[in-house]
């Protein structure tokens, strides 16, 4: 799974790897934990340009009747996206990137957890492969945009910390998986496989990362 990532990039680097046209500004977050605030890219479908905006982090589906009492997946398995409804609808028309300058995975050592920290090499923002919704709500209710980061197989890397991991959306690809109108299953499921990135690296961090509370550069010191 994936509970736990950062975002730390500048907009002006944001922009030049995402092809964003959007002005805005965001803050920094060494420690985005389920529940908070993530920036997701969607693309315009007549336009094609592509948005950065604001979701919560657990995904909401449109037809949920009440938000409050439903589950709210942080995560969903590449595997189920084709079937399970809570993602299906989700998968088929409201993909979106989510961008990062790398996430955490916790493996026990010595009775502990110890947290390490992915991320590509000078720390260059990439993208992981999301769903998001629209809950509307009522007449008062303000609408919720949600999503959820889709998860795969461990890679070579990854696999001595975790079995699972969030998939990486190659920069080639991103187009591709952002269009709505492409319906092309197989294209998009050959997406969600797990790969080797060259550029993919990791190292310990301390403890710090784990209380959400802490969030600043100390969070991805080596440990």
């Amino acid at each position: 799974m994936c509970g736990r990532f950062t975002l730390f990039a500048k907009i002006n680097e944001l922009k030049a790897e995402f092809n964003l046209k959007d002005e805005g500004t965001f803050s920094s977050s060494y420690n985005i934990a389920p529940s908070q605030s993530i920036l997701i890219i969607s693309q315009d479908t007549e336009t094609h340009d592509k948005h950065l905006h604001l979701a919560h982090w657990g995904l909401i589906p449109s037809w949920t009747k009440n938000p409050n009492e439903a589950p709210k997946p942080i995560n969903a398995r590449f595997e189920t996206l084709k079937e399970k409804p809570y993602y299906k609808e989700a998968f088929q028309k409201q993909r979106c990137l989510i961008p990062t300058s790398g996430f955490y995975e916790w493996t026990s050592s010595n009775g502990a957890k110890q947290p390490y920290f992915f991320y590509m090499k000078e720390y260059k923002p990439f993208a992981l492969a999301g769903i998001y919704d629209y809950w509307l709500g009522g007449d008062e209710t303000v609408e919720i945009v949600s999503a959820a980061i889709i998860t795969t197989d461990a890679n070579s890397l990854l696999k001595p910390y975790h079995a699972r991991m969030p998939v990486i959306i190659e920069s080639h690809n991103y187009n591709h998986w952002l269009d709505p109108e492409n319906n092309n299953t197989e294209e998009l499921m050959a997406m969600l496989y797990p790969r080797e990135y060259t550029e993919l690296t990791c190292h310990a961090v301390s403890q710090y990362v784990n209380a959400p509370k802490n969030n600043d550069p100390n969070c991805i010191k080596f440990a």
